[in-house]
């Protein structure tokens, strides 16, 4: 059964994020995990087993830094990034009961392809990892869990900077890939008994 804490205290950081402190007693918890949210994560993502070796080699398994805030609810907000991203993409998701998903949209915006994560690997090789995220154990990580999408392989010219939104994969590879999210910075200001 859950308690809610006897103080509980909501901080605007500076940055603009919802940082969550609290002072609990012995076996307070916060319905959903939410505490634990909060901060800097790894996400290690990797392809469908059923068409992974098909993909060129070091593309099957990504590895993204991701920033979550709970800036105005407690729908959480995402923010995945990788050396090989033009820029960061941001998501909204969902957490409950130890749970978080997230989509990895998959929007196509004015002839530019805006995958889910679009990483530019070399000059005229692309990577879309797009889908559904799912982890689970978010109170104990690292949380694993599963990628409901695929792993998009493009080679264009050279010469663009861009992918064209028209471009059409050299390898699609979509199943169900799996996840690993582990937390390397949480931003809990404090917790005490």
């Amino acid at each position: 059964m859950h308690r809610l804490a006897s103080t509980l205290i909501v901080v605007l950081s500076l940055a603009g994020a919802l940082t969550w402190a609290c002072r609990s007693s012995v076996g307070t918890q916060i319905p959903g995990g939410l505490m634990n949210l909060p901060g800097s994560w790894t996400a290690t993502v990797s392809a469908p087993a059923a068409c992974a070796a098909s993909l060129p080699p070091g593309t099957a398994r990504r590895v993204y830094r991701v920033n979550v805030a709970q800036p105005f609810s407690p729908a959480p907000v995402l923010t995945l990034s990788s050396a090989f991203m033009m820029f960061p993409n941001t998501f909204t998701g969902a957490a409950s009961a130890g749970t978080l998903t997230f989509p990895l949209s998959e929007e196509i915006d004015y002839g530019e392809n805006d995958g889910g994560l679009l990483e530019r690997l070399a000059p005229g090789q692309w990577l879309d990892v797009s889908g559904t995220v799912a982890a689970s154990s978010l109170a104990s990580p690292p949380a694993t869990g599963m990628l409901d999408g695929a792993f998009d392989y493009y080679e264009v010219d050279p010469m663009l900077k861009t992918l064209p939104g028209l471009a059409q994969p050299r390898i699609h590879c979509a199943g169900t890939g799996t996840v690993v999210l582990a937390q390397t910075s949480p931003d809990v200001i404090a917790r005490r008994r």
